[in-house]
């Protein structure tokens, strides 16, 4: 990667750029990193995506700021953007501070942006970061630095130490970075729900920095959220470079499609059973054993009413621009078998017959997968009628193995 500069507000800003013509993807990096941790992902992604990993204030070779509030930091962004002639809507990438810089730059420039990978950090936060004050300084030895910073940090600050004259110090000031950390302190749930963008949420399976239920419950409130957790800590990207590079690569190829770019995934509401039936009534089995009429029965309203009070039922839709155009109930089913893990039953998956045979099904499914590690499912299990020869086919591509007979007994 090559390193560039551009001036904002008397500042100079320091980033890299892997170059290139791929599809720009914007890195922001967490308190007391730099760019250049973003390096080997770089390299993964090329030449398909053009990774830009930015210095923020305060980082790296940017300069140190007197001020670290939440404007400065998405104005330093938007001048990113007005630098690069950026006009088009690109990617954005951010670990911690990075991640919240963002969402928060996403909900005052959503022409600007495709899709958002946040990495590790959530929408509520408040966290102590004095213990930085005793690395401040020059130190006579980079042993004497390492020393300072301590075992659990050290592996990612080490490759930024800078060597001067007097001796060996870091990139950061200790007292800047408590400011900053005051200022990005608060509430975030308005900046969170303000855009409908797709989002890859990654937590880090032993993070000491966000709470699992909090991650899925940003994930469950905001449409178009896809939530996993990885090994790894709060910088998964350093600790599980494999396992974090293939969801983003993952991610990545799915906003490739423009259609699937505009779906969104939700719960179901009220309002929507309608919609639902008429799902259900289109299917070659549905129109022999459902029925439609312009008011739900009974029947149906009481089922929604209990599906929808227990929250271990999750009835999925998926909608494009404001039309419901797939559906699908899961349930999780806690046993005791398999040493009392929790299955995920799937049921009723149905596509608009307009919009089959455009990737709607094998997208749902990854949203269904999702749903399932972020609830700990070890089984996912679903049946299908034998009259259903393509969605055997479409399971199995899945991955799906028919490892039980299935049978029945209706009352």
């Amino acid at each position: 990667m090559k390193r560039h500069t551009f001036q904002h507000n008397g500042l100079t800003f320091s980033y890299l750029d892997s170059d290139g013509d791929g599809k720009i993807l914007i890195a922001l990096h967490a308190h007391w990193m730099e760019g250049s941790t973003f390096i080997p992902l770089a390299a993964a992604l090329a030449p398909e995506w053009r990774v830009i990993a930015l210095d923020q204030r305060g980082h790296g070779d940017s300069d140190h700021a007197a001020t670290y509030t939440r404007d400065d930091y998405i104005s330093d962004l938007h001048a990113l953007f007005v630098h690069l002639h950026l006009k088009k809507p690109v990617v954005l990438l951010g670990n911690s501070l990075g991640g919240v810089n963002a969402y928060q730059f996403a909900a005052q420039h959503p022409d600007l942006v495709r899709g958002i990978i946040v990495e590790d950090i959530g929408v509520e936060i408040s966290a102590d970061m004095n213990f930085v004050l005793a690395w401040d300084g020059i130190f006579k030895t980079r042993e004497e630095l390492e020393n300072c910073v301590g075992r659990r940090f050290l592996p990612y600050l080490q490759d930024s130490f800078r060597e001067t004259k007097e001796g060996w110090l870091l990139p950061f000031n200790p007292q800047e970075m408590i400011e900053s950390n005051k200022c990005i302190t608060g509430n975030y749930w308005k900046e969170w729900l303000a855009t409908d963008c797709p989002v890859l949420l990654l937590r880090g399976k032993e993070s000491r920095v966000t709470i699992h239920a909090h991650l899925e419950e940003m994930s469950l409130r905001r449409p178009n959220t896809f939530f996993q957790t990885l090994q790894g800590g709060h910088v998964i990207h350093f600790d599980n470079s494999t396992d974090f590079t293939k969801v983003v690569r993952k991610f990545l190829k799915e906003l490739e499609n423009e259609f699937l770019q505009q779906l969104i995934f939700r719960r179901a509401e009220h309002r929507d059973l309608s919609a639902i039936l008429k799902l259900l009534v289109e299917d070659e089995l549905g129109k022999m054993r459902e029925s439609l009429s312009e008011v739900p029965e009974l029947c149906y309203e009481e089922a929604f009413q209990k599906i929808t009070a227990d929250s271990n039922h999750y009835l999925m839709l998926v909608e494009l621009e404001n039309q419901i155009i797939g559906t699908c109930h899961l349930t999780l089913l806690p046993s005791l078998t398999f040493r009392g893990s929790t299955r995920l039953q799937v049921e009723a998956v149905r596509i608009a017959e307009a919009f089959c045979g455009r990737g709607i099904g094998e997208w749902m499914f990854q949203k269904i997968f999702s749903y399932a590690q972020q609830q700990n499912v070890s089984i996912i299990q679903l049946t299908t009628n034998k009259v259903r020869a393509r969605a055997k086919k479409f399971y199995e591509r899945l991955g799906f193995t028919a490892t039980h007979e299935g049978m029945k007994f209706i009352l």
